[in-house]
């Protein structure tokens, strides 16, 4: 295990893509758990560490941020501002209900 840990952050990038790919087969299998359990403090910031974003995930990544930050901003003005206060759920009889927000806004 130690073994696998050190080659998953081995400088060399195929060495390192190699040992991830052990990480991948070893989760595929039933034995996973119990054989990961005792590492998993080790395990968990290694492959966080290694994770390699190209610059089109990065940008996704920003925007689908950008995207939550401006529904969840929304979604706090409405109830501060109290355009869904005065209004029911036909549904579910709540104020401010997010199964059916389309519906209340």
């Amino acid at each position: 295990m130690q073994y696998m840990l050190m080659r998953t952050q081995d400088a060399d990038t195929s060495v390192s893509l190699e040992a991830c790919e052990f990480w991948l087969s070893l989760a595929e299998h039933q034995i996973c758990k119990e054989v990961l359990m005792p590492h998993i403090g080790h395990l968990i910031p290694v492959l966080i560490g290694g994770m390699k974003y190209s610059e089109i995930d990065i940008i996704l990544l920003k925007v689908i941020a950008v995207i939550g930050a401006f529904i969840t901003w929304q979604m706090l003005n409405m109830i501060v501002t109290g355009i869904v206060a005065d209004r029911l759920c036909s549904h579910h009889g709540k104020n401010f209900c997010l199964l059916c927000i389309e519906q209340l806004a």
